[in-house]
């Protein structure tokens, strides 16, 4: 489900006019705070074990990162573009990890095209964190749009090698 959110991110992010892009910012940063409020409101409603107040915690680090997106417009996308090469080179170090403990498990022919995908995903985020080709923000949109739609196809496609399927 979340590449599938993901890859609609991606492709909005790739067909979004320049013009439209501070709404877009909005829309996320009141995306990011709602989400926060309902983790708020999901620890409210918990036994109160201590992994939810570390659930809490998050929750209120993902409200302040909310509010910091509707103050700082104007530079959120090269924050953006660093947090998600971040992520993409933290997750992709774990998918190659898991592609060759459990796609290789799986016995599937092909289960090793998963680890060249992810090296290439950490290049990916790498070149986003470093950020050394785009100083416009729509070429960088349309970069970050890009990377975000390859990133959940490599999710996707992880997902399909993993999944067990009964050989009947």
């Amino acid at each position: 489900m979340t590449s599938i959110v993901l890859m609609a991110v991606g492709v909005i992010m790739l067909i979004l006019p320049e013009d439209f892009l501070p709404a877009f910012i909005d829309g996320a940063g009141a995306v990011v705070i709602i989400m926060s409020i309902v983790m708020i409101f999901d620890f409210l409603s918990s036994n109160k074990a201590l992994i939810h107040f570390v659930y809490l915690t998050g929750a209120i680090a993902l409200g302040i990162i909310g509010i910091a997106i509707l103050i700082f417009r104007d530079d959120v996308l090269f924050v953006l573009g660093f947090f998600l090469g971040l992520f993409l080179v933290l997750e992709s170090i774990n998918g190659i990890i898991h592609s060759y403990v459990y796609a290789r498990r799986s016995a599937r022919k092909g289960w090793w095209v998963l680890i060249p995908l992810y090296v290439i995903q950490i290049v990916l985020g790498l070149i986003l964190m470093i950020n050394p080709f785009w100083k416009e923000i729509g070429e960088f949109k349309m970069i970050i749009g890009a990377v975000i739609v390859f990133s959940s196809i490599v999710s996707a496609v992880r997902v399909i090698w993993i999944w067990p399927i009964r050989k009947d």
